[in-house]
């Protein structure tokens, strides 16, 4: 699954006649990762092309800022005639733009060989994203009450001041935590990215515990299953991107949040980043849920 990626098909459709035999775009793909970049922080851009006429090399790439516009070039050497698809793929990174709507240009430059020069550019198509305020970007801070063997974990400040100021007595930081975006009134985040439901499981029921999901359908079956065990605290904890639902795999510039399961009944789950710590918890008896042959839960910006 790649929500929020734009993808174009463009059969066989000519660039110019620059080239003796010249290639064809089979299709591109072009991404920003993180899906939705935090102002003044650096991302990455992606393009991938399969283009006919390999065999093909990416020789150098360059991104330049025009307004709203970032353009992202694609420098390739053409080392044969033979029209057979293959695939070219770039990264390059982004640096210091204010928040706003901007959209991304593909294209190429193309050369026979090494000794001729770059002719194009060659253009592929758009993206458009947002660049959203680095107010937006939080952590999610993980704590662990020893006499409960129970995790915690908020990205709200003001539990996290009185988690730490001893309000809630036994919890303490493990160290661990994972950047999320927060959204106050007023603040809009783009579709690609959704709100983690959090479930408080009440201690009448045995509980006293929480659950988070950035599945509306997850969120939805915990009120349907047991309405009067577990009570919606909030329905946008934080945000996250989804993984895919087939195999687990995150977007482009994020990392799976890995979710944990006690398998016992004062029912507890951890979230983490970490495969070690993913590791050592199944080794301890603990339960991996989520997508994929890892149990991937939610998707996190890799850079942050």
């Amino acid at each position: 699954m790649r929500s929020g990626v734009t993808r174009f098909l463009l059969v066989a459709i000519g660039f110019g006649s620059f080239l003796a035999h010249p290639p064809f775009v089979e299709g591109f793909t072009l991404e920003v990762g993180p899906p939705v970049p935090v102002a003044e922080v650096t991302f990455e851009i992606r393009g991938t092309a399969v283009l006919v006429g390999p065999p093909l090399t990416v020789v150098q790439t360059e991104v330049k800022l025009q307004g709203s516009f970032v353009d992202f070039t694609i420098y390739v050497n053409h080392g044969s005639s033979f029209f057979t698809p293959q695939q070219i793929s770039a990264t390059a990174a982004v640096t210091s733009l204010p928040a706003g709507a901007y959209t991304a240009r593909l294209y190429t430059m193309d050369r026979t060989t090494p000794a001729t020069e770059f002719q194009g550019p060659t253009f592929y198509g758009t993206l458009d994203f947002l660049v959203v305020e680095d107010s937006v970007l939080g952590s999610a801070v993980e704590y662990f009450n020893p006499s409960r063997s129970h995790y915690f974990q908020t990205a709200d400040k003001t539990e996290i001041a009185a988690l730490d100021g001893g309000i809630f007595p036994g919890w303490a930081r493990t160290g661990q935590s994972y950047p999320v975006y927060v959204s106050s009134a007023g603040t809009q985040l783009p579709p690609v990215l959704v709100p983690v439901c959090r479930y408080y499981g009440l201690p009448d029921a045995g509980l006293d515990t929480h659950f988070f999901s950035a599945f509306v359908s997850e969120c939805a079956a915990v009120h349907a299953k047991w309405p009067t065990q577990w009570l919606l605290e909030t329905p946008s904890a934080y945000w996250v991107a989804l993984p895919s639902t087939t195999d687990g795999t995150c977007l482009f510039g994020t990392s799976p949040l890995y979710r944990i399961f006690n398998n016992r009944p004062d029912v507890n789950h951890r979230y983490t980043t970490s495969i070690a710590i993913r590791q050592q918890m199944i080794a301890s008896g603990w339960v991996p849920e989520g997508f994929g042959d890892l149990g991937v839960a939610m998707c996190v910006n890799s850079s942050n």
